[in-house]
């Protein structure tokens, strides 16, 4: 945040969610000399998350074994730019400059200038927003077939648990 800060004064981020590590981040934040920044608005209902998406001009998730998950995929249905690390099934998802922009595991010392880049780079934010959902769109079943999976699935494990 502190070099998003140099280049973007203007930036702010918002961590979503209640959790152990809120407390942790939130001192890290006032050492960090950005507490005025980076906003902890605490648990938000999922009625409420697609309106925050679409409040963002980035998402940003640093999960460290997969991207690949609900807030992420919501993200990109509402149609925003997502940087995530690129970690576990991740990039089953986020293709690389199509449908979002993958930092390497352990890359990032240089997060706030890709994410001034972004920030400038509105074309470049709405392409990837664009391709993102309709790319996550893609992978979605209607859902019958969803249903269909899932009896199947659950058919399976029955079957299996008789075996």
């Amino acid at each position: 945040m502190p070099a998003l800060l140099r280049r973007v004064p203007s930036a702010v981020a918002v961590l979503l969610g209640e959790g152990s590590e809120r407390r942790r981040l939130e001192k890290a934040a006032e050492r960090l000399g950005v507490a005025r920044s980076v906003r902890f608005p605490g648990a938000v209902a999922n009625r409420e998350l697609p309106s925050w998406f679409r409040s963002a001009s980035i998402i940003l998730s640093l999960l460290d074994r997969t991207n690949a998950s609900n807030p992420v995929f919501e993200a990109m249905a509402c149609e925003r730019c997502v940087v995530a690390l690129d970690t576990g099934t991740t990039r089953e998802v986020i293709i690389p400059e199509r449908t979002g922009v993958l930092v390497p595991a352990g890359g990032v010392s240089g997060l706030g200038d890709l994410l001034a880049d972004l920030l400038d780079d509105h074309e470049r934010r709405d392409r990837l927003g664009r391709e993102a959902r309709a790319h996550i769109r893609s992978l979605l079943l209607d859902p019958p077939a969803r249903m269909d999976q899932e009896i199947a699935i659950l058919l399976d494990v029955i079957g299996g648990a008789r075996r």
